[in-house]
């Protein structure tokens, strides 16, 4: 997950997020929702898991829970759809993985591709309203990639199972005054085990991570609306001081210039 970073908003929101006929650009990024996304026009350059390939039209990738994705347009007429599955539709389909995962996360035979388009243009004909048609359109859409795509034994399971403890915990506490050794004793570990295990799952060091999950949540909550004060609080930050300057390095600008 080399210079990838954590989505927090994505999963302590868990909002449906569905986008089509869209330029569907991101940098290398993670987060605990599932991803699919299939090449309406054009081409695109698509990165999963350090695996990049070029997509054409019809073609499809998926990002499971935390994967770590970029998604970049290779021509100007490039369009695509895109369609995240929220963490509460992922617990029976991630219970059934039993700590597996896909094979592989690109779809190029279009026999396949086709019925990923079927399902998808039903969801976009029927949008966000309807809940129950869009758990079941969710667990079509990963069944039929497991119908795909086989599953396999993964090689990183103890530090995927690591991850997602931790992010769990994170999500959960993130706000509040924590520290490496509580976090740490929180979740079964010692604190220089914790830290060295830490820095190698994410490639970065814990204070840092947490200090950017908090500024990108803040970020997205005073793009909501949120006073820069109350956004601030409401992400973990104890002083101002520390959140402006910790927002101008992550940002390259204030607050009061992001929310305008």
């Amino acid at each position: 997950m080399k210079n990838a970073f954590y989505e927090a908003c994505r999963d302590i929101t868990d909002t449906e997020y569905i986008s089509f006929d869209k330029q569907n650009e991101c940098p290398l990024h993670f987060h605990g929702q599932a991803v699919f996304f299939i090449v309406e026009r054009g081409e695109y350059s698509v990165t999963v898991k350090g695996k990049t390939e070029t997509l054409k039209k019809d073609e499809v990738a998926f990002c499971d829970s935390f994967d770590d994705y970029a998604i970049s347009a290779l021509t100007e007429d490039a369009l695509s759809s895109l369609v995240t599955v929220p963490n509460r539709h992922l617990k029976a389909f991630e219970a059934h993985k039993n700590g597996r995962c896909f094979a592989d996360n690109f779809i190029k035979d279009r026999s396949a591709t086709r019925l990923f388009r079927d399902l998808m243009e039903i969801m976009r004909a029927c949008g966000t309203n309807n809940s129950y048609l869009l758990s079941g359109l969710y667990a079509s859409l990963l069944g039929l990639c497991e119908e795909i795509v086989p599953l396999e034994e993964r090689k990183d399971s103890e530090n995927r199972d690591f991850m997602r403890k931790v992010l769990f915990f994170l999500q959960q506490h993130m706000t509040e005054n924590i520290t490496l050794t509580f976090v740490a004793t929180s979740v079964g570990y010692s604190k220089n085990y914790f830290s060295n295990l830490f820095q190698r799952c994410f490639n970065t060091d814990f204070r840092i991570f947490l200090r950017r999950m908090r500024l990108n949540y803040a970020d997205y909550l005073i793009n909501q609306g949120m006073p820069v004060l109350s956004a601030a609080l409401n992400s973990g930050f104890q002083s101002l001081a520390t959140f402006y300057r910790g927002y101008r390095q992550e940002f390259g600008n204030t607050p009061s210039q992001s929310g305008q």
